[in-house]
C-alpha cells in the first residue's frame, strides 16, 4: 500500500530524512526548538517528521531554519556546504 505523502509548496514534508543526518547529540536539541517554536507535543513531532500530519509553510519555515543551523536540507538530508 502507498503511503500518501504530505507537502507543503510541492515540497516533500517529511524531515526524517534531514533530522537523521544531524549531529546526533544536536537531534534533541532541534527538537525541543521545533516543539517550542511550533507548539508541538512530542507526539505532534514525530507525526510531521514523519509526514503523517500536514506541516504548515510557518512551520516549515521554522524546520528549515533549524536544520539550516548545521547545514543540512532538512527534506531531502543532504549537506549545504
Amino acid at each position: 500500500m502507498d503511503r500518501k505523502v504530505n507537502t507543503v509548496n510541492g515540497v516533500r514534508s517529511i524531515f526524517d530524512k534531514g533530522y537523521v543526518m544531524l549531529p546526533q547529540i544536536k537531534q534533541p536539541e532541534v527538537r525541543k526548538y521545533l516543539m517550542e517554536r511550533c507548539s508541538w507535543s512530542h507526539q505532534t513531532f514525530h507525526l510531521k517528521k514523519n509526514g503523517l500530519r500536514k506541516i504548515s509553510p510557518i512551520e516549515a519555515d521554522e524546520i528549515e531554519s533549524a536544520f539550516h543551523k548545521y547545514y543540512v536540507d532538512p527534506w531531502t538530508g543532504k549537506q549545504l556546504i
